[in-house]
């Protein structure tokens, strides 16, 4: 009994150390990617949007990598690789979904440029995304879904969904949001951020479960992609009315740049949207 414990904790630190410096090497990756020195810019001229990206990448990477450490270990060595193997595929991922806000959602938006100049209104942008991403790397990555392979197209169908899902929030507000961020309002940011995260959930819970076949699998994520989508716009509506009675949301984003009113209300919303994904699950 007490061997056992004994065992199952320092096995619990082994994999918890693993994942922590999986999580340092990719934060190292991701700063030298980019030409400036994101530590002094965080310490010496205590740029907000820097931090928030780089904390978006670590929680997502968090995220992402601990299904990987769910369930009993049998075989300590092969577990180990199997977690490696999972942190490479898990921030290659993420590289992508950098790729991916600059290239189809932010467009005419370059990330890098807006971070460095201490643009947090991407930085909340940017937590949504790697947010997002993390929670569907989470579930595309349980030992329930098949293969590597079919992780990597359930990663890939969440990412359209996000895209599909910028795009369409993008056309019903009467308001340009790119251009809002790239302007450095922090509650267009906002917004946009938590409506990302929202669908994140929706789209985990979609890929949650037993695997029962790829494209059986394929069309049950692109179902929860459509009702997620259907159901945050709608709750976004709701929450506008409750949070904003005698205001106008267009006017508390664009004049008023209020990221406080939009905190609020994001809060509403993603709880929604973990009350919608706890339905899909």
């Amino acid at each position: 009994m007490i061997q056992d414990i004994i065992t199952d904790s320092w096995q619990m630190v082994w994999f918890v150390v693993e994942a922590l410096l999986i999580a340092f090497i990719g934060i190292f990756l991701f700063d030298a990617r980019t030409k400036f020195d994101e530590n002094k810019l965080v310490i010496e001229d205590s740029n907000l949007a820097v931090a928030l990206r780089k904390g978006a990448i670590l929680l997502g990477l968090g995220i992402g990598l601990s299904s990987s450490l769910a369930g009993p270990v049998e075989h300590l060595w092969r577990d180990t690789l199997d977690v490696a193997i999972y942190g490479v595929i898990t921030l290659i991922c993420l590289f992508v979904a950098g790729w991916i806000n600059d290239k189809f959602l932010l467009t005419g938006v370059k990330n890098d440029t807006e971070i460095e100049a201490g643009n947090s209104a991407v930085g909340f942008f940017e937590i949504g995304s790697y947010l997002a991403t993390g929670m569907i790397l989470r579930e595309s990555l349980a030992g329930e879904n098949g293969s590597i392979l079919n992780a990597l197209i359930f990663f890939l169908e969440g990412q359209l969904a996000l895209i599909i899902f910028f795009k369409l929030y993008e056309w019903v507000t009467p308001y340009n949001l790119v251009n809002l961020v790239k302007d450095r309002n922090d509650a267009a940011g906002v917004a946009v951020g938590a409506m990302m995260t929202s669908l994140g959930f929706i789209l985990a819970a979609g890929i949650a479960g037993p695997y029962t076949g790829l494209w059986q699998d394929v069309l049950a994520i692109a179902v929860a992609a459509v009702q997620g989508i259907i159901l945050l716009l709608l709750v976004r509506l709701i929450a506008a009315r409750l949070f904003l009675p005698k205001a106008s949301l267009q006017e508390e984003i664009v004049r008023d740049r209020n990221a406080a009113a939009i905190v609020q209300m994001d809060g509403f919303i993603i709880a929604a949207a973990l009350l919608i994904a706890a339905v899909v699950l």
